[in-house]
């Protein structure tokens, strides 16, 4: 057996393993919780720091000392959004979310400019009387704490000459009346305090709000999702996701539109317990051979994935972005790297993978029109065709032009070298987290059912080879 054979099989193994068992699938505490912040942009100006951004606390003990550790990015929930997973208020009953600088004691005037940080927050929720926007609140899992600009909400801190500034929580889910992204300002930076937003009563309180509805597309309405994938040639393996929003959507099944040699696998069994309840995972080992020329031009459309709305929506709520971790092509007997994406929760912008996303709206009272998700590149608008767009046929290489790309599709329409490093993050997304507190366990059946499709599937890419032998 050649060493591309051997190599594409293991490409296979890693491939299917990834697929099954989904990223942060890991054993955890169930005492452990998430807590999200919103950075504005003057939290990440500091040289040094970059996009950083810290979180401290002291209870039961120090994290790690002033300015503590460094948060995650979570682009799944939003842009300049970050998290972190902790003890629950009983372990931590205050956090500070900060700009990872430390200012010094005496502070360095330079350094305290851009050394920005929260208040202290109680973690512990309100009780009546401590909200101006929640009568009572239990605890803060998974919701988002947002800046307000306002000059009272303002201070210098004593120690660091930072500015310490004041926030509130919101709910990540678009759904909730206390929606994050609802309630922010014109620069979409800050909590807007004076925007004229209804008073929120309490998380999970069903009264309904004057402000009037401002979704474009309805309950019930279908929509599709298309997956495609160009410019390598010839291609090797594939390992790609796309997440969706689960509050908002649910998912109906897949369609495949081109015909590939090799294997090609889709993920859609939708496991909390594997992590993937909100993520449809595409693992793809081509011909190998070398000898997969389909996507050596233009993107062409491999998947349409179908859903059905469980609630008014705007595109932008649907959360459907792709997570792209490999891509690798055939070049003398090797498996040759394209794209590697080692943060698998970074929304991937680059130039051989991208999604598009289409609305049937079946209101017609309503909306006359079928709903075609705006572009990117324009503003919102429904097109004044009635009729449904149509599906590409499987011979058929891209989405007909009926088609208009997305607010969360990837706009690039030429092949371009990525670069991992200046990966784009600025899909707008809404949240597909689940609410709870609970974290994905990996189970002696999922491994059960990993090494049995490794088997299935190495022995297929042997008979591939042995068949091409056989026939030069």
């Amino acid at each position: 057996m050649s060493k591309k054979v051997i190599s594409i099989v293991l490409s296979l193994a890693m491939v299917v393993a990834v697929l099954c068992v989904g990223f942060g699938a890991i054993t955890a505490s169930a005492d452990t919780v998430t807590y999200y912040f919103l950075a504005p942009e003057n939290f990440l100006l500091a040289e040094g720091s970059g996009d950083k951004v810290g979180y401290y606390y002291w209870q039961p003990s120090e994290v790690a000392p002033w300015p503590g550790a460094e948060m995650t990015k979570a682009p799944e929930v939003g842009e300049r959004v970050y998290k972190v997973e902790c003890g629950d208020m009983d372990e931590t009953g205050t956090i500070i979310f900060n700009a990872f600088v430390d200012a010094g004691n005496p502070a360095d005037p330079a350094l305290a400019a851009v050394a920005h940080q929260t208040v202290n927050i109680n973690t512990e929720g309100y009780m009546k009387g401590e909200s101006t926007l929640y009568d009572t609140l239990d605890n803060f899992y998974d919701m988002i704490y947002v800046l307000s600009n306002a000059e009272e909400d303002k201070a210098v801190n004593e120690f660091s000459g930072a500015i310490t500034t004041k926030g509130e929580w919101f709910s990540i889910n678009a759904t909730d009346d206390n929606y994050y992204k609802d309630y922010l300002d014109e620069t979409g930076n800050y909590w807007d305090k004076v925007g004229g937003k209804t008073t929120i009563v309490s998380k999970g309180d069903t009264t309904s709000s004057d402000t009037p509805s401002d979704k474009t597309y309805h309950k019930g309405d279908k929509v599709t999702v298309t997956f495609s994938f160009g410019g390598v040639d010839p291609a090797g393996t594939l390992t790609s996701f796309v997440d969706f929003n689960k509050d908002l959507l649910k998912y109906e099944g897949k369609e495949k539109l081109v015909t590939t040699t090799g294997t090609v696998l889709v993920n859609d069994d939708l496991k909390a317990e594997d992590g993937m309840e909100s993520r449809l995972g595409i693992g793809c080992v081509f011909d190998p051979t070398g000898e997969e020329h389909t996507f050596a031009g233009d993107k062409v459309a491999m998947f349409a994935f179908t859903f059905t709305a469980l609630d008014d929506f705007n595109v932008e709520d649907l959360g459907i972005q792709r997570v792209t971790t490999e891509i690798t092509t055939i070049k003398d007997d090797d498996v040759v790297d394209v794209f590697v994406n080692d943060d698998a929760t970074k929304v991937v912008d680059e130039a051989y993978t991208e999604v598009k996303v289409d609305v049937k709206c079946n209101h017609e009272q309503e909306n006359p029109s079928s709903s075609v998700a705006p572009s990117s590149s324009s503003e919102a608008e429904k097109p004044s065709s009635s009729s449904e767009p149509e599906k590409p046929s499987s011979s058929e290489a891209e989405k007909p032009s009926s088609t208009v790309e997305s607010k969360t599709s990837s706009a690039t329409s030429s092949k371009a070298t990525p670069d991992a490093s200046k990966a784009s993050s600025s899909s707008k997304a809404a949240s597909n987290a689940s609410g709870s507190n609970g974290t994905a366990i990996q189970t002696a059946g999922t491994f059960a059912v990993i090494s049995l499709v490794v088997i299935l599937m190495a022995a297929a890419a042997v008979v591939l080879y042995t068949r091409k032998k056989t026939e030069e």
